[in-house]
């Protein structure tokens, strides 16, 4: 057990001291005492975790890079947005020329 830790804002887990990010999910680490931070960690919205496309790991849906592969889990979001207004535009294709 960490006798001294920081507690990740987004998924709870105790982080050694002087870690700048979590090594689960990427997200911010509290400051105070243990106490304090378990009270500011249980106060706090977090938002909903997610699986990295490239690694797997569990991470955080506000990152921009997976802490675990550094891999941009914007670009999956890019990817997808560009495949769907791709076919949008072939559809709507079809129906204007009605082929």
């Amino acid at each position: 057990m960490i006798s001294q830790s920081q507690i990740c804002h987004l998924c709870g887990l105790r982080n050694a001291v002087g870690a700048e990010t979590c090594r689960r999910c990427g997200g911010t680490l509290l400051s105070g005492s243990e106490a304090e931070q378990r009270a500011q960690w249980q106060s706090t919205k977090r938002p909903a975790l997610t699986a990295c496309r490239a690694c797997g790991q569990i991470v955080a849906r506000n990152v921009s890079t997976c802490p675990h592969c550094g891999k941009s889990l914007r670009a999956n979001n890019a990817a997808k947005i560009t495949m769907m207004l791709l076919a949008l535009g072939v559809l709507g294709a079809i129906l204007f020329y009605g082929c």
